[in-house]
């Protein structure tokens, strides 16, 4: 495709193709049409073909995979250029589920045949074992001490909850640094990322902050226990929340719709915002004269602590 720089309309639907590398179409700097229905593809990177003329693609006739990180980006491509995808109501997972459509996340893996099951149950129990064995490397590390630590945390300790993907931890600290008045407990370092430490946290906290990535909504919130641990503390404890944005996601019609009512309660940040830090400072730091008075419901943070999960 090299020298097809002139190239109008590629037409390679069913051709039983599997994989295709987008870097093939960059060359195609004049390209209109794209057809790559009825194939065999199960992943593609489309949101990174970015021909200034392309008008038409269509889609549908593969078996897209309904992983949780992917089907998130491929939904939201959809969904921004329904008008060039001209089978967008087409595509579909494997499964059946059509991708413009909102429904849960699935995993990779699917019912293709009879001995699928069996697959999965082997994966699981794996996955169990590993998880284990993670476990007691990780308690052998930190030792009786962190435990101790964790157990111990005092009611209303801390200003804010912070959480954030297992990705973001570097996200995380820089925030830190944008608030260096505030005593941080950061994800994955001080806390393990348990639902049971979400909740104990959640409940600590006068206040919980969601760090809005990518990672965040296509892998740590389609977890269950995950997000449920942070629905269920934040509705019982009654506790005010704040949004980071930081992937410009809150507003898009294909953002999960806990999410969506989350953000239509309670204040959203942008990390775009060269501010974010000084507004996080006003709303974290509690007013002069307040320091240790307990907290009530409708009040924002009133110590000067923030736990980072």
């Amino acid at each position: 495709m090299l020298n097809l720089t002139g190239l109008r309309e590629l037409y390679l639907q069913n051709n039983h193709l599997e994989y295709i590398n987008t870097a093939l179409f960059k060359p195609l700097e004049r390209l209109e049409v794209l057809d790559l229905s009825g194939n065999r593809l199960t992943q593609l990177s489309i949101w990174t073909i970015s021909q200034p003329y392309l008008a038409r693609v269509s889609l549908a006739g593969n078996s897209w995979v309904c992983e949780c990180s992917f089907r998130f980006r491929f939904r939201r491509w959809l969904l921004q250029n329904r008008d060039k995808v001209a089978d967008a109501e087409s595509v579909a997972c494997s499964s059946g589920d059509v991708i413009v459509v909102e429904s849960e996340c699935r995993g990779m893996l699917t019912a293709a045949n009879s001995n699928m099951w069996v697959y999965v149950a082997a994966a699981a129990v794996c996955l169990a074992a590993t998880a284990a064995l993670l476990a007691i490397v990780a308690y052998r590390r930190l030792g009786r001490r962190s435990a101790s630590a964790h157990k111990m945390i005092p009611p209303l300790a801390y200003d804010a909850f912070v959480s954030c993907d297992a990705k973001d931890t570097a996200l995380a600290s820089q925030l830190a640094a944008d608030l260096p008045y505030l005593r941080l407990c950061l994800l994955h370092q001080d806390v393990p990322a348990t639902p049971d430490a979400i909740v104990e946290a959640v409940n600590a906290s006068h206040a919980t902050v969601l760090l809005l990535t990518e990672a965040f909504i296509g892998r740590a919130w389609c977890r269950f226990d995950f997000k449920h641990a942070h629905l269920a503390a934040l509705g019982s404890a009654r506790r005010s929340l704040v949004l980071v944005d930081v992937a410009d996601v809150v507003g898009a019609p294909e953002l999960d719709p806990d999410l969506v009512m989350l953000s239509k309660s309670c204040p959203v940040l942008s990390w775009r915002d060269k501010q974010l830090g000084q507004r996080l400072m006003r709303l974290l730091r509690p007013p002069a004269g307040t320091w240790g008075v307990p907290f009530h419901a409708g009040r924002l943070f009133r110590w000067s602590r923030v736990c980072l999960y």
